[in-house]
């Protein structure tokens, strides 16, 4: 999967994403994901470098030197974009409107969903991760009145190695036999696209508590030396 590349930057991951969500491909939803993915871009670019690791802020800032628009998601890929999901479904990131926040729940769980079913991260050893995403997810739909994804099983989704997502069950730290196999086939069509940035304020932020435990690096940027 992704042809070339050691491994897929957050660019590449969401315009990958965005041919398979559910929610954009349904003409009532397709407005919801839209700005949902507005979001997220610009929840990433102001505020999610509180889950990185101090050589990551290290690499961001020089990248950001080199060419700011965009870091971010240049630099980083689906360990550092997985990680950041919990922040997005703060309440200072939720919309107003319930339904349009209701789809930013049920957007980070089918992003997440597809993440880990595509073997982009190991489901073992981010499964704490994967399942903080979970529980914010859980979290805010309690939170906003609408029901929890165990009762709303989406027949469509399912993981080769999870189980199937609308279950909540991920493979817990010591069992490293779950895991999602290898994707051998490249998905076409996936050149880097740098999307819309919010320039707002970013709501508070606050420190990651599992920040240490996340394994792995950041992808080296095309501005970045060998």
């Amino acid at each position: 999967m992704f042809e070339s590349l050691d491994s897929p930057s957050i660019d590449q991951i969401l315009e990958a994403f965005g041919r398979h969500d559910s929610i954009a491909r349904h003409p009532a939803t397709s407005r919801r994901s839209a700005d949902t993915r507005t979001r997220l871009v610009a929840y990433l670019a102001t505020d999610a470098a509180r889950v990185l690791l101090p050589d990551e802020r290290a690499l961001l800032a020089a990248e950001r030197q080199f060419a700011p628009d965009g870091a971010f998601n240049r630099v980083f890929g689906a360990q550092v974009l997985v990680a950041a999901l919990p922040g997005f479904l703060e309440p200072g990131w939720l919309p107003r409107h319930v339904y349009d926040a209701r789809a930013q729940v049920r957007f980070v769980e089918l992003l997440c969903d597809w993440i880990v079913a595509n073997g982009l991260v190991d489901a073992g050893e981010m499964s704490c991760i994967i399942y903080g995403v979970l529980d914010s997810a859980r979290a805010a739909r309690r939170s906003l009145g609408a029901p929890s994804r165990e009762t709303q099983p989406d027949p469509t989704l399912s993981h080769p190695a999870l189980g199937h997502p609308a279950s909540g069950i991920m493979p817990r730290p010591q069992d490293q036999r779950a895991r999602v196999p290898e994707i051998t086939q490249t998905l076409p069509g996936l050149e880097r696209t740098d999307g819309p940035v919010d320039t707002g304020a970013s709501p508070p932020s606050s420190a990651d508590p599992g920040e240490t435990t996340r394994s792995g690096g950041p992808r080296r940027s095309a501005g970045q030396g060998a």
